[in-house]
Formats: structure tokens, sequence, C-alpha cells
């Protein structure tokens, strides 16, 4: 596999390798589900008690905006590896199909994110 920092210094925090972005291709998706479950779930309470659902719809425009980037990243990294033998057995072949199964995870988990936010616009928070 090809490192992306060529021209930057390997202290530089900034850069993210290939491997880097791989991952977060991979686990982006369920982890913004995650965190958008978990953050909404909390403010449900302030939601019903303060009669105002801005701060959940806030929060549910971020986890969409946040779940459609592992999708870039995944597809971003596909394409740099256009030329993996389907075969496997080799670095850049298996960055491939890591690339692939980010996507079609990133895709899964961004559905689940725009589905899980059409209750929150449609039903009341109150019990």
């Amino acid at each position: 596999m090809s490192s992306s920092t060529s021209g930057h210094t390997s202290s530089d925090p900034v850069v993210a390798t290939d491997a880097e972005r791989l991952w977060i291709g991979v686990l982006g998706g369920p982890l913004v589900w995650l965190l958008d479950l978990q953050v909404a779930y909390w403010l449900v309470y302030r939601a019903c008690h303060t009669n105002s659902m801005m701060l959940l719809y806030t929060e549910t425009l971020l986890a969409v905006v946040l779940g459609a980037v592992p999708v870039m990243i995944a597809w971003r990294m596909l394409h740099r590896f256009p030329e993996a033998d389907r075969t496997g057995g080799q670095p850049d072949d298996r960055a491939r199909f890591m690339a692939l199964a980010g996507i079609g995870l990133a895709v899964l988990f961004f559905a689940t994110v725009l589905a899980s936010a059409v209750p929150r616009f449609v039903l009341t928070p109150c019990p």
C-alpha cells in the first residue's frame, strides 16, 4: 500500500495515512450512527421540557453531514487503488476490498441515520 504522506514530514499529525483513511471509511459510518443515536437520546429530555426541538434538529443535521464524510473518504480510497487484482493477496488488493467494504458500510449507516431522523421531524419528544 502506498503512503499518501509523500512531501510531508512524518511528524505532521494532520496528515492521515492510507490505512487510517481506509479505517475511517469502514468504521466511520457506524460510529456516526452510534453518536447520533446517543446524543439524540440525551437531547430528547431537554427538547420535551423546553418545548424546543431546535437542538435535536441541529444534531440531526450535523449527523447527516458527518455521515457523508466516510462515504466520500471510502470513495476516494477506492479510486486510489483502481488496478488492484480481485484475487487478493497483495496490500493494494486488500486496500481496494476495504474501500469497497467502507463504501457499503458507510452508505448503509448513512441511510440508517436518515431513517432515524424521520421520527424526530414527525413525532413529539414528550410522552
